[in-house]
């Protein structure tokens, strides 16, 4: 008996209605026992891999999923969407490409699973609704040239589809057994019900096809007919969704396999926040660097062309480690590949700074791993380093990404930061993309950023999108549906687009000056560091900065001329009109601070942050409080007063104790403010920044002003009387010229030049001072007044408060900056300090500065804990510093070691370019001399000769 008959026409035979029911009943039962999974089950062998489709599995998708839209059969045949010049050679590999599956060259629509375009090389997706004719067993087959797959849902969903065919090289249009994976097993199908359908083909030139056939119910199983537009139905309206690229299904081809992403780097793994530089600021010294390859400002002469190559002039490439590998891309091109950086030079320059870091933050940060090192070469002065590390830091236990720019200047083995190389973490960051009809590489950005900012949560990060007409895309429609950073759009109605006016119009928009503008193009995979690599690579100078730059040379100039020939009086002006109203519309926008400088008295000009960085060496370790630790110093202050009032029974006899205590009490006092002064006489380091600052803070309003000026007064005493004390320019020319009146030099020097003489041996003893001691009761008052001395003198050294962009600082090194007292105390370890000092030609104090000549010291001498050593270490490193930068250096570790509110700062000739030390009005220096005859036996001898001459 058969069973291909239709059942009805079987049904109806008269003498076989008995047979005919009972067959009905088996099949009804066949049927029940399938949609209940009792029994039936295939297995699907496919290039090597196996699939297993019980009835269960068909079961649980016989409900369509309420977000699959509902089409009518109306629509009938397939969706084709189609890639043009592809050159893809598997399914693995489309899948990667950006533009797939959703944003295809062409939508269209196809009449049958037979199709053929007569084109070399496209990718193609056919996919839609099946819809079987009749319930029971069907099979498939798939034959293509070149490679394709078929792709069958148990359901409408298309995410629920299983691969039942394959096909990995070309076949001919009838040919369904060139390969097994080519045809499926049987596949229960139930009429009434829809089912999703993919078919995936590349062409790779040649004779293009790809047939997708059947093989229905009752038909023989190695017979297969082409499936047709009546059996097919569309799973969305092409003409409906132009411009909407989400309405397109994700293909099942790429749901199992590496699919693309916006970058072949892990960009899902999220990387710690960085570390402000401030938290390192004190690792390394700080060096003025101005790149050497940026002084060509005019094009080479010859004939006009582009620079393609890498190593030209017009190029100067960065190298990084470790080096950038894509395992999944065929480098055809090495030599435009990313450049590699020598591992050993990588690892060196890490290990100096992560050296440096420990050093100066002891068990505070541990560096866990090196993430990148980039290097670009300056051949005149260096090699600039870009230095990241994956940290630890200790307190918080919390990782943190550590990034900065180092300098290894030519020549040196240390490290320095160059200023102005630093990159800001704050930076505003705005994209800038122009569109036209550009419409799916556009959605394909817009995912990527989307990616990128929900990963990272930039607040700092904005997009402006200049839409030049373009008619491919529903940009409002595209933006409103995704969660994206601040968006500007800027529309223009045009026949023809112009990049450069789209650009120009889309940066218009940018209006603060200190935002980095980005532009880029669509076609682009951007990882998800993109934000901060952009702030990295963008050192920030604003219109008024360069401007600024200008104005500082022109300030320059003028002044040295001043200097030269004293042509513009101490009244003039060495600005023009213009220069004047450009300080005043910069000063009224607070970019930049006018300040006076420390000899001259005249005024220098600079940015607020160079003014900043111009501070920070005098104020970087203070620590910021709060204004309760003001009130309660202002309180113990009242304290002391009242204390040492009556310790010194101030206005005892006289009526008048009440009013001298009332006097010394202070309250509501105002938080003084610390500015600075230009040295102008010291060189600059660094001409973006400018010579050092000497820190001033208006002490006369605060809190400890008034104990401060009674602990001075009973100090001044002791130092007024020193005979090593120097009040003026006179009285230091007279301690140099009361050796030899007559010396002159042979330098060059103008003729008011004279000199000190003295024998190399000749030393001065200084004895040590020692107060007078008489009865011994009074020893006892004055160790009991000295202690309550020490009381006071330690609580207003080490409770200084200022104000410094509005924040509230306590200092923590040196004497209180402004306060009487630090220089009264300062003389007064000066006194002490005259005392204990050997072996010196000449030494004269000038207020707070120490003018010394001595003897130089031997390479590898240290002072520690208070005596001499000799480390044979040092002295090896040392063999190259100059005798007075090294006698200078140890003459420093001696004075730091008086007391912990001392900070003593050293200055020697070798670190100015002409070998002279600027002292008060001169420039003084030291010359070794021949001298004739001036031994007792009338041989000749080496004089050190000290000279010196006017400013």
């Amino acid at each position: 008996m058969k069973l291909l008959g239709t059942p009805f026409v079987f049904l109806f035979r008269r003498k076989r209605l008995t047979r005919s029911f009972i067959l009905l009943v088996i099949c009804g039962a066949f049927v029940v026992a399938v949609r209940h999974g009792m029994w039936l089950e295939l297995k699907l062998s496919i290039d090597g891999e196996s699939y297993t489709l019980s009835t269960d599995y068909w079961k649980k998708f016989a409900v369509a999923s309420p977000a699959v839209q509902k089409k009518s059969l109306e629509l009938s045949g397939a969706n084709a969407l189609i890639w043009n010049n592809f050159c893809q050679t598997s399914v693995q590999v489309l899948c990667y490409h950006p533009l797939f599956p959703k944003a295809p060259d062409v939508k269209t629509v196809v009449n049958s699973l037979e199709v053929s375009r007569n084109e070399g090389h496209y990718a193609q997706r056919i996919f839609g609704f099946l819809h079987p004719p009749e319930t029971g067993y069907y099979k498939f087959a798939l034959a293509s040239d070149d490679v394709s797959e078929l792709w069958l849902s148990p359901s409408e969903c298309p995410e629920n589809a299983v691969l039942i065919c394959s096909l990995s090289k070309r076949t001919t249009r009838n040919n369904f057994q060139h390969l097994p994976s080519q045809v499926s097993n049987e596949i229960q199908l139930l009429k009434g019900h829809k089912y999703f359908i993919e078919t995936v083909h590349l062409q790779l030139g040649g004779n293009d096809f790809v047939r997708v056939a059947w093989s229905l119910p009752g038909m023989k199983r190695n017979k297969f007919e082409t499936i047709p537009a009546n059996s097919l139905s569309l799973f969305i309206n092409n003409s409906a969704t132009d411009n909407n690229y989400n309405s397109v299904p994700d293909s099942p081809a790429c749901k199992s396999r590496p699919s693309h992403v916006h970058s072949l780097e892990t960009n899902t793994k999220s990387r710690p926040t960085y570390l402000f530089h401030d938290a390192v600021a004190n690792v390394l010294p700080y060096c003025a660097y101005e790149p050497s390859y940026l002084t060509i400002k005019e094009a080479p002469v010859g004939p006009k062309r582009n620079y393609y190559f890498l190593h030209g002039r017009g190029f100067i490439p960065i190298k990084s480690y470790p080096a950038v590998e894509y395992k999944t891309v065929v480098d055809d091109y090495p030599r435009l590949a990313n450049h590699s950086l020598d591992m050993k030079i990588a690892k060196e320059a890490a290990k100096k700074y992560v050296d440096a870091l420990y050093q100066h933050h002891a068990g505070k940060f541990k560096v866990v791993e090196l993430v990148n090192v980039e290097r670009k070469v300056d051949r005149q002065l260096g090699s600039r380093f870009l230095l990241e590390f994956l940290i630890n830091v200790t307190e918080k236990n919390q990782l943190a990404m550590l990034s900065e720019s180092v300098f290894l200047p030519k020549g040196s083995k240390d490290l320095c930061y160059p200023k102005g190389f630093q990159w800001n973490r704050n930076a505003k960051v705005v994209l800038i993309i122009t569109l036209k009809n550009q419409g799916r590489w556009m959605v394909h950005f817009l995912n990527n950023l989307e990616e990128i900012y929900s990963a990272t949560k930039d607040d700092k990060v904005s997009l402006v999108i200049f839409n030049f007409n373009s008619s491919d895309i529903n940009l409002e429609q595209e933006l409103a549906i995704r969660k994206l950073p601040p968006t500007k759009v800027v529309s223009h109605e045009a026949e023809y687009y112009s990049r450069t006016k789209s650009f120009n119009r889309a940066v218009e928009q940018v209006q603060d000056p200190k935002t980095i503008v980005f532009t880029l193009d669509l076609h682009l995979d951007l990882p998800s560091t993109i934000f901060d690599d952009i702030r990295k690579t963008s050192l920030l100078r604003t219109r008024e900065e360069i401007e600024m730059q200008h104005l500082k040379g022109r300030l320059l100039r003028t002044t040295k001329e001043y200097i030269a020939d004293q042509r513009v009086g101490s009244t003039g002006n060495n600005l023009t009109t213009e220069e004047q109203q450009g300080l005043r519309s910069l000063r009224a926008n607070k970019d930049i601070v006018v300040y006076q400088t420390d000899k001259s008295g005249r005024f220098a000009v600079h940015t607020l942050d160079n003014y900043r960085v111009a501070c920070r060496p005098h104020v970087e370790n203070d620590l910021t409080v709060t204004e309760e630790l003001h009130d309660r110093a202002q309180t113990e202050a009242n304290a002391h007063s009242v204390l040492w009032v009556r310790i010194l029974n101030a206005g005892e006899g006289v009526g008048g104790k009440a009013r001298i205590k009332s006097n010394m009490l202070v309250s509501d006092c105002n938080l003084p403010p610390l500015y600075a002064v230009r040295k102008d006489h010291k060189n600059a380091d660094d001409p973006s920044i400018g010579p050092p600052v000497r820190p001033v803070c208006g002490a006369v309003s605060a809190y400890n002003r008034k104990v401060s000026h009674l602990m001075s007064f009973i100090l001044a005493e002791v130092w007024r009387e020193e005979k090593s004390v120097c009040l003026n320019t006179e009285e230091m020319l007279a301690v140099v010229k009361k050796f030899c009146p007559r010396r002159k030099t042979n330098r060059g020097r103008p003729p008011t030049i004279t000199g000190s003489a003295v024998d190399e041996n000749r030393t001065k003893r200084y004895q040590p001072w020692l107060p007078p001691v008489e009865q011994q009761d009074e020893i006892t008052t004055r160790k009991m007044f000295m202690e309550a001395m020490k009381v006071v003198l330690l609580f207003i050294m080490k409770n200084h408060l200022y104000t410094l962009d509005n924040q509230i600082k306590l200092m923590t090194e040196g004497g209180p900056i402004g306060l009487e007292l630090t220089g009264v105390l300062a003389q007064f370890f000066m006194v002490w300090w005259d005392r204990q000092m050997v072996g010196l030609r000449v030494y004269k104090r000038y207020r707070d500065d120490i003018d010394v000549v001595m003897n130089a010291s031997a390479a590898g001498i240290r002072f520690e804990e208070g005596s001499f050593t000799q480390n044979e270490n040092f002295a090896q490193i040392e063999q190259n510093l100059k005798p007075d930068k090294r006698c200078m250096l140890l003459f420093q570790s001696i004075g730091n070691s008086i007391h912990p509110s001392i900070t003593l700062e050293v200055d020697y000739p070798s670190r100015y370019g002409d070998g002279t030390l600027p002292i008060l009005d001169l420039k003084v220096w030291i010359e070794k001399r021949r001298e004739e005859k001036t031994c007792d036996d009338g041989q000749d001898r080496d004089m050190l000769v000290v000279l010196h001459e006017f400013y």
